[in-house]
């Protein structure tokens, strides 16, 4: 099996940060696989304006949420230079039909991307500023696995103010004043284009206060 889905993938890239992997309204002809940097997945809705999805990093597949669409309904945009596989959907379907088990991840991949979107929205929905900003934070430390030092994480942040405050659901000017707050309060460090967690401990104790 790997040797025919090996078959299957072109590698394509650097993409720089900015550039679109695929956009709305582009023939929907391949999936595609994440081997190093960060993308951003974002819907445009009718007034123009774009809506953060979800962030996805090295090893995800991006493009399954246009299946079963002829064209792709989200923008997939490279949040720093990023290289990907190509998986052409014609070669894909072809190989789905000759080993079950293609047809299978599949399915449980698309299960799994619906209930990562359904348990970052039910964790967030109730919180207040500064607890979705954390939460956010932990999930990307999972993400990148990171490793605690001293109960201490620092992230690296590819992404705006403005995408964490869409995919939050937050406007700017509260991930900005959030983010003064929980400096102010010795939670985190803020820098240009990273994060450092200072005291973990008090960070899960925060978002867990109610």
């Amino acid at each position: 099996m790997m040797r025919d889905v090996s078959t299957l993938v072109q590698s394509k890239g650097p993409y720089e940060a900015g550039e679109r992997i695929y956009k709305i309204q582009d023939k929907f002809k391949s999936l595609f696989i994440i081997k190093s940097g960060i993308v951003k997945v974002e819907k445009v809705d009718s007034d123009g304006n774009s809506h953060i999805s979800r962030f996805h990093f090295s090893g995800d597949l991006i493009g399954l949420e246009s299946i079963g669409d002829e064209q792709y309904s989200y923008n997939a945009i490279a949040l720093e230079k990023t290289w990907v596989c190509e998986i052409p959907l014609d070669s894909l379907n072809l190989l789905g039909q000759s080993i079950i088990s293609v047809q299978q991840t599949m399915i449980s991949l698309l299960g799994k991307r619906v209930h990562q979107a359904d348990d970052m929205l039910t964790q967030v929905r109730y919180l207040n500023s500064e607890q979705r900003l954390l939460v956010f934070f932990e999930m990307l430390c999972k993400r990148y696995f990171i490793q605690t030092i001293d109960s201490k994480k620092k992230l690296h942040l590819p992404m705006s103010k403005g995408d964490i405050a869409s995919y939050l659901g937050m406007r700017p000017e509260s991930v900005s004043r959030a983010l003064r707050n929980l400096q102010n309060q010795g939670v985190i460090h803020n820098h240009l284009k990273s994060i450092e967690i200072k005291d973990l401990n008090v960070a899960k104790k925060m978002i867990c206060k109610s």
